[in-house]
């Protein structure tokens, strides 16, 4: 499980785009979901990724990420995978989900670490004990410190609009459209950008099969900043309306964009 949740994270973090720490030319990050790092994340939802703290000189945050396995099903439509309530303390409102602790490189576009506090399920024994638990807790308290965040005050998440707002001299627009992959347009891309001064300074694309009731949605859902550099949070889901329940659905960090 903290191998999975581990790639959840990992394969959709690309390289620093232009404008960014760190530049490439090409500013698409193409996301594959039969490539050996991604595979198995299927039925996977995330309730929420959290930024606790950042460490803005060495472009390490610390993460919290809570999610939950969907219910999954057979070839004949059975269900063959149910959630299962570990009973883990705190979690009463959401009592099927786990929960990984991590610390992100902003500038690598990689998780140096993460710990699985609490692991969601399909069966009791899967479950992690409280020992397990506290002392995967520990330890990534004891990570944070090691990397300057753990004492660091939980940053202000401002709301996409509301940043672009008070910066207008970014031009900071979220583009989300499809295009054919080729002329037979039977497959297409699903296709997320953001611009900044009139150009695309971060994507990314993923395939889907329109035909086939497939699709892509995404959603940047927030703004990190701290004096001429921030950097945006969001999550994509990608979905298959003729296996009922079943989907990918991952959060994403970009890198730290300058103004």
């Amino acid at each position: 499980m903290k191998a999975v949740l581990i790639a959840l994270l990992l394969c959709w973090i690309p390289v620093a785009p232009v404008w960014c720490q760190g530049t490439t030319q090409d500013p698409y990050i193409t996301v594959d979901r039969d490539s050996e790092i991604s595979g198995g994340m299927e039925y996977v939802i995330t309730h929420s990724f959290d930024i606790v703290g950042v460490n803005w000189e060495k472009g390490l945050v610390a993460t919290k990420q809570v999610y939950e396995i969907e219910e999954q099903y057979g070839e004949e439509g059975e269900v063959s995978v149910t959630p299962y309530n570990c009973g883990y303390a705190g979690m009463e409102k959401q009592p099927l989900a786990g929960v990984i602790l991590g610390v992100y490189d902003l500038n690598a576009g990689a998780f140096l670490e993460t710990f699985t506090v609490y692991a969601s399920v399909g069966e009791a024994s899967a479950c992690l004990s409280h020992t397990e638990s506290v002392a995967s807790l520990e330890a990534a308290k004891a990570y944070w410190t090691s990397q300057g965040v753990g004492n660091a005050a939980k940053p202000t998440v401002l709301a996409v609009k509301e940043f672009a707002a008070q910066h207008p001299q970014l031009q900071l627009e979220l583009k989300n459209y499809d295009v054919p992959v080729d002329e037979n347009d039977f497959y297409r891309w699903g296709i997320s950008e953001v611009w900044m001064g009139g150009e695309v300074v971060y994507g990314l694309r993923e395939q889907h099969t329109p035909s086939a009731l497939t699709g892509v949605e995404y959603t940047y859902y927030g703004v990190v900043s701290q004096g001429d550099g921030f950097f945006l949070l969001g999550k994509s889901r990608y979905f298959n309306l003729w296996e009922p329940g079943y989907s990918h659905e991952y959060p994403f960090v970009t890198p730290v964009f300058k103004h």
